[in-house]
């Protein structure tokens, strides 16, 4: 996280009163750019208009030596032309990148008081008021680094460039003709065998979570039956349309009997476990 103080916070004061803001820009992972202040006016600076949003809090910042991430919240009130529980449901402020730039807002045209970076890590909407949590950008830097080996296939995804599944080549299209339970289950004109689908990802591609997606929980051949792991961010209707393919129980034996892709099995299927080291030794006469 940078922190740059280009001139001293003591001068920005008026008869007691402070003469700066702070100002923050959010960059989602789709490329979309949100700017706010906690002024109480829209203020413009280095060329961009920050929005003054309504009802901002923020906790106060935890900052820390060394690497660890610098964390805090913050809170406003939901509005239908910036953020919307919506959006915050998708899960498009997920990961985002924020800024946030002290002001002088006596004189925007002034460089920054400071400068600091973080990242969304998780976002909440009621109604009402969102809120986000974050952290500074040192919450990179604590990723692991190699792999547990296991049983079981270690490579992150299934069809990625480790495991090497041809997904396009399974993938199907469809769309849903009959609403079961109400963002959890649906009937679609599938006729694949039980259970062909789970595990399996499915990315709809209209309707109100186009381009959302979610996790098979469970396939029934009878009627097409589709069931989620957890429920999609908002409502289902008769008619959306997704695409979808089957998934992966990392298991050695589906990788080579149903992919035909043993040779790039992520795991280590002789592996002893955990058992061995409880077993007994033989009893010798």
């Amino acid at each position: 996280m940078s922190n740059t103080v280009k001139q001293p916070l003591r001068s920005l004061t008026i008869n007691g009163t402070h003469r700066f803001c702070t100002c923050w820009e959010i960059e989602r992972r789709d490329g979309v750019i949100l700017r706010f202040t906690d002024f109480n006016r829209d203020l413009v600076f280095e060329g961009n208009t920050y929005k003054a949003m309504a009802g901002l809090t923020m906790s106060a910042r935890q900052h820390v030596e060394g690497l660890d991430p610098k964390n805090f919240e913050t809170k406003g009130v939901l509005t239908d032309d910036t953020i919307t529980e919506d959006d915050l449901r998708i899960g498009k402020y997920r990961n985002a990148d924020v800024t946030e730039i002290g002001v002088n807002w006596m004189y925007p045209w002034l460089p920054a008081l400071w400068r600091n970076t973080y990242i969304i890590q998780q976002t909440s909407g009621d109604q009402e008021v969102w809120q986000a949590n974050m952290a500074g950008m040192q919450i990179r830097l604590t990723q692991s680094v190699g792999f547990v080996a296991t049983k079981t296939c270690r490579w992150k995804r299934f069809g990625d460039t480790d495991c090497g599944v041809n997904l396009a080549s399974i993938t199907i299209t469809s769309s849903v003709s009959a609403i079961v339970t109400q963002r959890r289950s649906f009937e679609t004109p599938l006729t694949q065998a039980n259970n062909f689908f789970n595990f399996g990802s499915l990315a709809f591609t209209s309707g109100a979570n186009n381009g959302v997606t979610m996790e098979v929980k469970k396939h029934l051949n009878a009627s097409g039956l589709i069931t989620f792991q957890v429920d999609t961010p908002l409502n289902i209707t008769v008619g959306d349309t997704f695409s979808l393919h089957p998934g992966c129980n990392r298991l050695f034996v589906t990788c080579r009997d149903r992919y035909t892709n043993g040779s790039n099995f992520g795991g280590y299927r002789h592996m002893r476990g955990s058992d061995a080291s409880r077993a007994v030794p033989p009893r010798t006469s």
